[in-house]
């Protein structure tokens, strides 16, 4: 995706504070941010595993 390290914290702070989830330290690799389903890959299988806040 060509982000830089900071880039990628960014994003995935953007996308926590989006989506309601909290991704695990594991998701911080270099593979997570290979190619948008990647991403999304890391993003989605996060959403399953946390209860909804309603």
């Amino acid at each position: 995706m060509g982000l830089d390290s900071l880039g990628a914290v960014a994003l995935i702070f953007d996308l926590e504070d989006e989506l309601g989830v909290t991704l695990p330290d594991s998701a911080f690799s270099a593979g997570t941010f290979d190619t948008v389903a990647t991403l999304w890959a890391a993003v989605d299988g996060e959403s399953n595993r946390q209860p909804s806040a309603s």
